[in-house]
């Protein structure tokens, strides 16, 4: 499986370049993906002023509209090329380089076509079992943040046939599996973690747009309460036997009970002295347990959530 790494970055971005350059491995094949400041007449792609107002109750920034082209570019590139999928980072992470080549050498089940390895917040998701060695979750609401994804040459043509026009930024655009289809997976812990620089899509200022009209107020509020209940759906639907996406269809995922998983945990636990049939991670059924009291204890369902 041919995977190909490109850093997304502003050309006059010479600091930032030079540090991400410092720390990534000789071996890595990769290169700086020139991030785009504005539309060009080669994009398919435009700006809608109206249909932000509406989704985001702002217009978005030049920085914003910057971003979504740089990625919906991305997804194109790969699209015309050899590879299989693309791994897309940002140059203002830290990468944990030993974590993230075996996922890079990994070949992943059909279906897990877009994975997150950072997200700037916590939301409602599925625990799915263990992948590599990681927690395989599926987010099912908004996290944020396109500092590090994988991407299958499906989930970029999906996505790209999604993108009709620029209404909201991108990384709210690629959470939104309730609209396009492709389910957000994401390996956890993130061998990827965002450093502390100043971002270059603009800051409070952003959400500071003149006032909607009565009309275009009521447009909102229809919009969000439908997309809400589209969402509140997708999460219900996902957490259901009617699932889409379904752990045991999942080629070399394991889920949380199995045999497998039992014994993983077993050598966790022996291997931090604590007693053999149970650890600190959890249980053989894939619940997480807190000590109410010496003799007994109370569990709850293993999720990940804010």
């Amino acid at each position: 499986m041919k995977t190909v790494v490109r850093v997304v970055s502003l050309p006059d971005a010479h600091p930032r370049r030079e540090r991400f350059r410092a720390t990534a491995p000789g071996h890595v094949d990769w290169s700086f993906f020139d991030a785009a400041t504005t539309l060009s007449t080669e994009d398919d792609i435009a700006y809608s002023k109206h249909g932000a107002r509406i989704a985001q109750g702002r217009e978005l920034t030049k920085g914003e509209i910057g971003c979504f082209v740089s990625h919906h570019r991305l997804w194109k590139m790969l699209l015309a090329s050899d590879a299989d999928r693309m791994l897309v980072l940002e140059d203002d992470v830290f990468v944990d380089w030993p974590a993230l080549l075996p996922i890079l050498d990994a070949a992943f089940p059909p279906g897990m076509d877009y994975v997150r390895l950072y997200a700037k917040r916590l939301a409602p998701a599925r625990e799915l079992g263990w992948f590599l060695g990681k927690r395989l979750i599926q987010f099912l609401h908004y996290v944020h943040g396109t500092q590090a994804y994988l991407l299958t040459r499906e989930g970029a043509a999906r996505l790209t046939r999604a993108a009709r026009s620029i209404q909201r930024p991108v990384d709210d655009f690629m959470d939104r599996a309730w609209h396009h289809g492709v389910p957000s997976f994401a390996l956890y812990p993130f061998p990827v973690i965002e450093l502390a620089l100043s971002s270059s899509i603009g800051g409070l200022e952003r959400y500071q747009s003149p006032p909607l009209s009565a009309v275009d107020r009521m447009r909102r509020v229809h919009y969000r309460l439908t997309d809400k209940v589209q969402r509140v759906l997708y999460a219900a639907r996902e957490k259901s036997p009617a699932a889409v996406v379904r752990p045991s269809e999942l080629s070399g995922v394991i889920p949380h009970g199995t045999p497998q998983e039992l014994q993983r945990r077993i050598r966790a636990a022996q291997s931090v002295g604590a007693p053999a049939g149970r650890s600190s991670a959890g249980t053989s059924d894939g619940s997480f347990e807190k000590s109410s009291s010496p003799s007994e204890t109370k569990s709850r369902p293993a999720r990940l959530t804010r």
